[in-house]
Parts: structure tokens; sequence; C-alpha cells
């Protein structure tokens, strides 16, 4: 009968097993072991032997839970009951998994493929699997690990036909519709692996893994709620797995929820602590989430984890740069550079690290080192043309500001597409668009060129932002005056304001600054009356930027600017927005008066600046505009100012009723403040 059968191909052992010794002895000389969990398997998998352990349903808690390995025993494979007492399927998948078991040909072969593999030898794996197939010809492992090594080295069609000749052997097997699919995924046919996938599922449900894949392949297609349904039953299968809480945190984060890409991204992490891309992505929605502490810890970690890691060395970077602490982004910067000497975006933020602290040169060199190995990258032109620029190269530094419309900022992207642009053609009896394209303040310092288009014979159009009509009509010689957002009239050419100086060859010696040094002009404004004391206009703060936000007078040193001016200074805040903290040390301060409201546009804001006898600013739209209208003008600067204030110098040639004062070091406030006030003194006669 079969059991007699069964027994006569058993050899017992019993009583040669006296000890744990002996039987080491034996089971280094099987080429498997089979074990229910007994110390029999504790023993195989400490002497790494190939072992296949047999569990029950409610297994002991050593062996995990949804999955086949065991990170215990490296060299042992679990086979799992599917429900309470059933060895019935237990056992029909181990017969399975024998039937797989090779030749000892086959095997010697096989080894010798895993080698060669192991030596980063495709080809000759190949040929050994090869040979493998031949001796066991219907082994469907076998074809599957020809068919991934075909894949690897690019024979598709052959690697195809392997893995399609392992699912005709075995069609129940879901690894078979398992490796296909991925064969799938590898080529880019995220659609037919998708099927492939669903078929391994339908064969083995609770398999973490064919629903990770199967999550890849719907996230290739942009099919969110598909991928996060199939990750997020990968990880209620094997909570363990964190590659499925990484794509989870990808899909949440594709979608702006940081705060559920971030708890995935941190999953991850508790999963696996060296999960250096989980890391660098919890960092990124920490960002997004304010947690600034958070996210320059979590930077800091992977490159203690990762020297040099660009990811998060540049992050890092971007980091001290929006808090304002250059040296530290250049550390940051230099420390990826000494692992990934031509990372381009590394060498770009050193730059703008070293221009940050006016290391003009060293900037430039940073910017030129990444010409070598990227030529053709954009933004290392727009930013190498605001080095330029500040060191006084403008004819270098026009060109490469031409760049900024190759960079990916939304600010650059294309305006008026229908309109030719003009690139020097003769403009007699010809009509041309003259358009603002960045910040106010760049608007009320090129609009100055227009004079120069209408004299070479164009009819000039300017496009301005709103509340800048009205007092960009002063410019004479200028047909229109447009919003943006309003028709465009019938123009032949189109010119963006910021390229004039560039079309004009402008230096800092043919600066065309209309007549008496004012090229905007407004009546003052009626309301402002002589008091006998200096009239003050004041701007102390400009809108926050993302980088290098050091621009703004901080509200707490209100009271020093102040301080001993009541009997010589009539203050006129023309500031819009006041910070609480602002507010009550304006209120509090007696020789202060309040203008924001009557500031309704920039011609308003113009004559209420004319009324003055001064007018103190840091680097907003105001100091453009004050000194378009050739007003006196103060301008407080920081020690690395935008590139259009230059360095070394107290005058500007954009502006030459304008003064600067220039923070001695950076975040010295107090200085400027002091000179400002012993200035006022000064000009007030005391």
């Amino acid at each position: 009968d079969s059991e007699t059968a069964f027994t006569r191909d058993l050899i017992w052992l019993n009583e040669s097993l006296t000890d744990f010794q002996a039987t080491a002895q034996f089971i280094r000389q099987l080429d498997l072991v089979i074990t229910i969990d007994t110390a029999v398997a504790h023993l195989a998998g400490t002497l790494g032997k190939p072992t296949w352990l047999l569990l029950p349903f409610g297994s002991e808690w050593r062996w995990l839970e949804h999955r086949d390995d065991c990170p215990w025993y490296p060299s042992m494979r679990l086979f799992r009951q599917p429900k309470p007492c059933d060895w019935v399927k237990v056992l029909s998948t181990v017969k399975e998994a024998l039937l797989l078991l090779p030749t000892p040909t086959a095997a010697h072969h096989l080894k010798q493929a895993e080698a060669a593999l192991i030596q980063s030898q495709a080809q000759r794996a190949a040929e050994q699997y090869q040979l493998a197939h031949e001796t066991n010809p219907k082994n469907p492992l076998i074809l599957r690990l020809l068919g991934n090594t075909l894949g690897g080295l690019g024979q598709a069609e052959a690697a195809q036909e392997k893995l399609q000749l392992a699912l005709e052997l075995q069609p129940a097997d879901p690894e078979n519709h398992h490796e296909l699919a991925l064969h799938f995924a590898g080529l880019g046919q995220a659609e037919q692996a998708i099927v492939s996938y669903q078929r391994a599922i339908e064969l083995n449900p609770a398999c973490a893994d064919y629903h990770f894949n199967l999550g890849n392949a719907h996230y290739a297609l942009g099919q969110a709620p598909a991928a996060r349904s199939s990750f997020s039953a990968a990880t209620t299968l094997d909570p363990q797995l964190a590659a499925a809480h990484f794509n989870l945190g990808q899909v949440a984060q594709d979608e702006g929820d940081h705060l559920a890409a971030a708890q995935s991204y941190k999953r991850a992490v508790d999963l696996d602590f060296h999960y250096v891309d989980a890391l660098v992505n919890l960092g990124l929605t920490l960002k997004e989430l304010g947690q600034s502490e958070l996210t320059r810890e979590c930077f800091e970690l992977i490159l203690q984890k990762r020297t040099g890691h660009p990811m998060a060395g540049v992050n890092l970077a971007k980091f001290h740069l929006e808090r304002n602490h250059p040296p530290a982004a250049e550390a940051a910067c230099r420390s990826v550079l000494e692992v990934h000497p031509t990372h381009a975006e590394a060498l770009l933020n050193l730059g703008v690290a070293l221009q940050a602290q006016n290391r003009t040169l060293d900037a430039i060199a940073a910017y030129e080192e990444i010409v070598a190995h990227n030529p053709d990258y954009p933004d290392r032109q727009f930013n190498i043309a605001f080095s330029e620029l500040m060191a006084g190269r403008w004819q270098s530094g026009w060109q490469h500001y031409e760049a900024r419309w190759g960079t990916d900022n939304p600010v650059f992207s294309p305006r008026h597409p229908h309109v030719q642009a003009w690139n020097g053609e003769p403009l007699s009896g010809k009509r041309l668009l003259f358009f603002a394209e960045q910040g106010y303040g760049d608007t009320l310092q090129f609009c100055r060129f227009a004079p120069l288009l209408s004299s070479a014979g164009a009819t000039v159009i300017i496009e301005c932002q709103p509340g800048l009509k009205s007092l960009l009509e002063s410019i004479p010689n200028v047909e229109q005056v447009i919003e943006q957002g309003e028709a465009i009239p019938t123009v032949d050419f189109k010119l963006p304001m910021m390229s004039s100086p560039l079309v004009f060859g402008i230096t800092p010696e043919n600066i065309l600054n209309g007549s008496d040094g004012r090229y905007l002009t407004a009546p003052a404004a009626e309301c402002i009356r002589s008091v006998g004391r200096l009239k003050v206009g004041l701007v102390w703060s400009g809108r926050d930027r993302s980088v290098l936000n050091n621009r703004s007078l901080p509200s707490a040193m209100l009271p020093e600017l102040f301080q001993q001016t009541e009997g010589i200074v009539e203050w006129f805040s023309l500031q819009k927005d006041e910070p609480t903290q602002a507010a009550e040390i304006i209120t509090a301060t007696p020789n202060v008066i309040r203008m924001g409201s009557q500031m309704t546009d920039f011609e308003s804001t113009a004559r209420l600046v004319n009324a003055m006898d001064l007018v103190v600013t840091v680097d907003t739209a105001m100091a453009h505009l004050a000194g378009a209208l050739g007003q006196r003008t103060w301008v407080m600067l920081s020690h690395s100012p935008d590139w259009r204030w230059m360095l070394q110098r107290d005058d500007s040639p954009w502006y030459p009723s304008s003064r600067l004062f220039r923070q001695p070091t950076a975040g010295d406030w107090a200085s400027v403040v002091e000179q400002v006030r012993a200035e006022l003194s000064r000009l007030a006669g005391c």
C-alpha cells in the first residue's frame, strides 16, 4: 500500500542521533531539511542548511507573520497553514516545491550561474541557466531564473518566451504570473503587468509583495486611488513592509496631503532606520508642514548615515539659506561635493551661499564649474547672472539673465506666445508691447527704457501689474498703458522689460535716468503740510522671501530708529501692512503718522513720496518708486543685498538721488539704524 511505499523510501536515523553534534553531522550531508517547529529547525538554520519549516496557522512569535522567509535563518523557507489545522495545504505546497528541486546536474549549473551573478557576469550566468534548463526542461523555477537573467541582458523577447513557458508548465503557480508581471513592468508595460499581478493575487491573495507590485504598476499609470488601495493591502498583509509604507507616503505627497505622507514615511523609517529615501522624503514633508527643526535633524541624520548624500545635502543647504545661514549652507554643499564633485545642484546652491556672503568671484567660479559637466543647465546661467551683475560684469550678466526663460520657475512661463519677440529689427512704424514680468519694484526700475524704444521709432504699449497704470502713464511718448489681464491691442513685437538692458547695452555708466534724475512724475500730495521738521517717509518691511529673507528691518528695531527724533523729524509711515508689534510701536510714538490708508495705488503713493523731504526705506518697491521720482532716498540694505545694489558703494547708478546704508556684517541692523539716525540729525542741522 501507499504507507509501505512511503516508508520503503525512508532511511531511519533515530538510533544514530545520540546528541546534537551527531545530528549536526548528518544534517551537513543533506541537501535539504524539512521539519516542523522543533530544535532541529533551529539547528539546521544555524548550520545554514536549506531548511523548509512547516508551521501551524498560529505559529510561535519568532516566525513573525505574513512572510515565507526568516530573518533569523536566511537559508530557511516557511510553509504556513492558510487556516487552522490545514496541514493538507501545507503538504501540497511542499510537494509542489519538491517537484521544482533541480537534478544534481542542474543544481551544479545553478550554482555556477549564482557565482557568475555575484561576479556581475550576467552573460555567463544566462549560459549556465540555459544548461540547467536543458537538463531540467520542465522545471518552471529554472525557466524563471533564465528569463529574468535574459531580461537583465536586454533580451526582452527571449526573456518573455521563457517566462511564458514557465507559466504554461505551471499555470496555477502564482509566482509564474508574478514574474511575468515584473517583466512587463520592467519594459514599461504597466497595463499588461497589472493583468498578470491580478492573476497572481487571485491565486495567492495573502502575498503582500503581489499587492505591492500591483500598486507600483497603478502608480506608474497615474492611478493614485488604485495604487493606494494596493499599497494599503500590502501593509495590511505585511505591516513590516517598509517599502509599501514609503509608497503610500509618495501617493499622499503627490496629492498634497503632507501630514499623511509624513506619517507613512515615518512608519517606513521606524521599520528600517537605514531607509535613506524615506528619510529624505520625510524631511521634505516636514518642511512643508513647517517643522523646521525636525526637517534639519532629518537631513543631518541622513548625512551621518551616508556621507555626501546629494538630496540630503542640497536640501539641508536650502534649509540654511531659507534661515539666512549662508555659511552653514556652504558647508552642506561642500559635504556633497567632496563625494560628488560635479553635482550640479550642489554647485548651484554653493554659488548661492557664496554670493550670500558677498564672495561674488567665488560664486561665479562655482557656477562656472557647472558648465564643464552640465553646459545647458539653465539655472546655472540664471544664477551666474546675479553674481556678474553684482560684480559689475554687466555685458555677460545681461546675456546670462536671459536664461531665466529656460528655468522651471512659473514666474518665467511664456508670456504672449502669439506675439513675435523683438530681436533688434527696425522699429520705425512698428507697434511694440513692453511688458512687466516680475515684481512691482522690477517694473518701476525697468520701465525707464520705454522712451528709448519710442526714440527708435516704435509705438510703445506698456503692460504692467494692477496699481501701476496711472503712474506709468506719466512716462513720455508712450501711446498706451494697460494692466495685466486687459485685452492686448494689435502689436508687431514684444519685449520683456528686464531684457531691455541687454538690448540697449546698458552699463553703470549709461543708465537712462530721465530728466534731473527722474523718469516718473507725480504732483506732491496736498494733504502733507510743512510742519517745521523733516518730513520723512518710512518703509521698514517688505514681503517675505522663500530664500535669504533678510531685507526687512525687524519691528523691534523701530524704537531705536525713532529715538531722539521727536523734535527734528515727522515720520510718515508708508507701510501698507503692519505686524502687531510694529503697530503697537507706531501707536506709542507721537511723531509718527500712518499714511497707509491713503495709498490706494502707486500714483497716490507717489504723491505722498513727493510731499516728503526724504524717504527712508528697505529694499522694497518703495526704494524703486522714490528713486524713479528723483526723491531723496535712503535705502537700508542687508549685508548681502540684491544684485542691483551692487557692493562696496553708497550710491546707485540706477537712482542718482539715492543713498545706500549697508550692514557692515550679516544681521547688523543696529549699525544701519545708528548711521541713519546720525545722518538725520546732520540733515536737520542738529
